[in-house]
């Protein structure tokens, strides 16, 4: 695969030398189905067959858009990520005798969108713009750098003006968001609480917020949750700097 160009795995076919040894590979694609269609490819799961299964360990860990190299997986376990929108770009695979030393943590294997504030968030928003027909929102690595940003001036200033009287669109400009004059579209909501599941059920409830989370040309999503609140934005544009 690739690192740091974008470009997601779309399909993996692994084959032994040995004859006495099967490599067999379980991908997860978008929408977390065992079917490609021609999709990215999210998570995988590999696992050894054959007479000399029982003699070796197969070790794997994802290179993932956003979180970059992950721990190291091995015989079976889930390696990548789910529901996240999120693709694998590379995979490194080593196949080592049993008892061999092992090539790194296994500690964070994968990624559910469970783990994060910001995983159970979009899980939340997408499957309510999944059930609207509506593209889902991906992660975006620079944008959450603008809205931990926006997070901290809340507590100077819990609007969307920012503390030197700039509205919260500046942000991009602050954490370079893009290299060229491109004008991408940005949405904020803020809401007075570090929960993500307080947060969303506060913001559904509410007509302009469900507007801005249902806008169907958003691709890109951050959620910052602060101590003084929690700060979402949305873009229509990747940043590129």
């Amino acid at each position: 695969g690739t690192t740091g160009a974008g470009a997601p795995l779309k399909g993996l076919e692994l084959k032994s030398e040995d004859p006495n040894l099967e490599i067999n590979v379980t991908p997860t694609y978008y929408g977390d189905t065992p079917e490609s269609g021609d999709l990215p490819m999210q998570a995988v799961q590999i696992s050894l067959g054959g007479a000399q299964a029982g003699n070796y360990d197969v070790y794997y860990r994802s290179h993932v858009k956003t979180y970059g190299w992950l721990d190291w997986a091995n015989d079976g376990a889930l390696s990548g990520t789910t529901n996240q929108n999120l693709w694998i770009e590379a995979l490194e695979i080593k196949v080592l005798p049993k008892g061999a030393i092992v090539p790194g943590s296994g500690e964070r294997a994968a990624v559910t969108a469970v783990d994060t504030d910001e995983g159970r968030m979009l899980l939340m928003i997408n499957n309510l713009r999944r059930n609207r027909g509506l593209s889902l929102l991906t992660s975006q690595e620079k944008l959450n750098v603008a809205a931990q940003l926006r997070g901290e001036e809340l507590e100077e200033n819990f609007d969307h003006e920012r503390p030197d009287g700039t509205t919260y669109y500046d942000v991009l400009e602050d954490v370079e968001y893009r290299s060229d004059d491109l004008a991408p579209a940005l949405g904020e909501l803020i809401v007075k609480t570090d929960d993500p599941v307080v947060a969303f059920l506060s913001l559904s409830r509410k007509t302009s917020a469900l507007q801005q989370m249902l806008t169907g040309y958003y691709d890109y999503f951050a959620f910052a949750p602060t101590d003084n609140g929690s700060v979402l934005l949305f873009s229509d544009t990747p940043a590129n700097s």
